[in-house]
């Protein structure tokens, strides 16, 4: 549950919030108040974590009197984060000064897009705001911001429906794959399914230190993302079919459902193809190794053992998944490495929810972060394409569960799940053969054996997202651990 709104307050004697920050009391006193102020931001998704201290490390001060902060929290855990947050003056209390949210006020965020569209920079303690255009159009560009209406791990400006201006919230220093691929994509590769990235902008300085800060894209006017259509054309298609058998049947005349896992399916394989073509050091695909195949395997060892262990501590009984999770490693073996293709840069939280149906007609695939639990060395890692086809699979049987929970029946909800995902795989895989690089395994049982794989380390994430969070889910991702082990 998020806190009610926190306020934050300085002495009424300071003109400027920066003055506050120069005067050694008052800014440990603003130091104290932070811990709160977070745990009540929908963004900052650590309402569990028990704050110890905060620290204001550095700022960058904008001409309209707003501060944008790097602030360090360490929580009793000694786990250490550091996040963005953007502060201004606003109402007097008093003998204090009320302090906001600086994106709630026009005048910053007018400010905001007109430092990114110019390419600026803002100096000032320890940290310069580096605002980098892409070179593409922002003639349209313009327009009153509204803050987007759901927060999840970062805020989101939109201006004038016209471009969307992404802040992020949870910083780690290096290059955030998002504005990697974002710009790989929109400058050099031309890839059409994004929204174009216009313009980034990092926090620097001279001792090293350089985070992305800000990503500026074009707005896609559109109806809805993926996951609420699916939902909604599952629960439709339970209804109106008289049964799992008619189902088939239902969705060849329906053909909206069909036509929709088909072209995500084309338009996951072109983003793949148009990642395997990067040529820089960082993003070249490589050739899958023997140790790289280790690797995998292993990471799918430790995933069976933690998902057991955490099932043996719960108050779940489920015997028969505990016993299936026992065959994992027997389950899911690897191709060898030279059937396995090549291992790239890819969306890596790829699922419904990352995919926006445009307006236009063309679906536009969202957020390239990754998934925000990993470090974000383990983002920027090359990974198999296949990864992405199986947390898209997995988002499949979400949706059909999802529908089904209150007017249909799991038969109704398996049916619906395997025919759709069956249309999706077959569009993926028609339109990702015979690409150059090649990106799909070398033959089809390699290709089903490295599904099978990532299908089930996803899988398992799920049986423990669901132990933790919704235990009367348990029930969609133990499915589909029966489904991928045989039992």
């Amino acid at each position: 549950m998020i806190p009610a709104r926190q306020e934050l307050y300085i002495d009424a004697r300071h003109e400027r919030l920066v003055d506050a920050l120069h005067d050694a009391h008052e800014r440990a006193a603003l130091e104290l108040q932070i811990p709160g102020y977070l745990q009540a931001q929908r963004w900052f998704g650590g309402q569990s974590r028990s704050l110890h201290t905060a620290s204001i490390e550095r700022w960058v001060e904008l001409e309209s009197g707003a501060c944008i902060f790097v602030v360090g929290v360490t929580d009793t855990t000694g786990l250490e984060t550091q996040h963005q947050i953007y502060l201004v003056t606003g109402e007097r209390d008093g003998q204090q000064q009320v302090v906001i949210d600086a994106l709630e006020n026009a005048t910053v965020c007018d400010e905001l897009i007109n430092l990114v569209l110019s390419g600026a920079r803002r100096e000032d303690y320890r940290a310069a705001l580096v605002c980098e255009p892409t070179g593409l159009s922002t003639q349209s560009c313009t327009g009153e911001a509204r803050l987007a209406g759901v927060e999840q791990s970062n805020s989101s400006l939109v201006y004038g429906e016209q471009c969307i201006l992404k802040v992020y919230r949870r910083l780690e220093r290096g290059t955030n794959p998002e504005v990697e691929l974002g710009r790989y994509l929109s400058t050099e590769a031309n890839f059409d399914l994004i929204p174009p990235v216009l313009a980034t902008a990092r926090l620097e300085s001279a001792d090293g230190y350089s985070v992305d800060a800000l990503l500026l894209q074009q707005y896609i006017p559109n109806e809805g993302d993926g996951w609420s259509w699916a939902v909604d054309a599952a629960r439709r298609a339970m209804v109106d079919a008289p049964g799992p058998d008619a189902l088939g049947a239902y969705l060849d005349t329906e053909r909206n459902t069909l036509d929709f896992a088909g072209a995500l399916g084309e338009a996951t394989a072109r983003l793949h193809a148009a990642l395997a073509s990067a040529k820089s050091d960082e993003m070249e695909p490589q050739p899958v190794t023997g140790e790289v195949l280790e690797r995998w395997a292993a990471d799918l060892r430790r995933e069976a053992d933690e998902t057991a262990s955490l099932l043996q501590h719960s108050d779940n009984h489920a015997p028969e998944l505990l016993e299936a999770l026992g065959r994992v490693t027997d389950a899911a073996q690897l191709p060898t490495p030279e059937a396995v293709g090549l291992q790239m840069r890819v969306h890596g939280d790829y699922h419904l929810g990352q995919v926006l149906r445009g307006r236009d007609g063309k679906l536009y695939i969202l957020d390239l972060e990754g998934e925000p639990a990993r470090s974000l060395a383990e983002r920027r890692e090359l990974r198999s394409p296949i990864v992405d086809v199986a947390g898209m699979v997995r988002s499949f049987s979400y949706a059909a569960h999802a529908a089904a929970r209150d007017h249909a029946s799991d038969d109704m909800a398996a049916a619906w799940e395997r025919i759709v995902r069956n249309r999706f795989l077959e569009a993926y895989h028609a339109a990702a053969s015979g690409t150059d690089p090649a990106i799909l395994p070398r033959d089809e049982a390699a290709y089903d054996r490295l599904l099978a794989h990532f299908e089930l380390q996803k899988v398992l994430y799920e049986v423990r997202y669901e132990l933790n969070n919704r235990p009367e889910w348990l029930h969609i991702p133990a499915a589909g651990v029966r489904r991928l082990l045989g039992s």
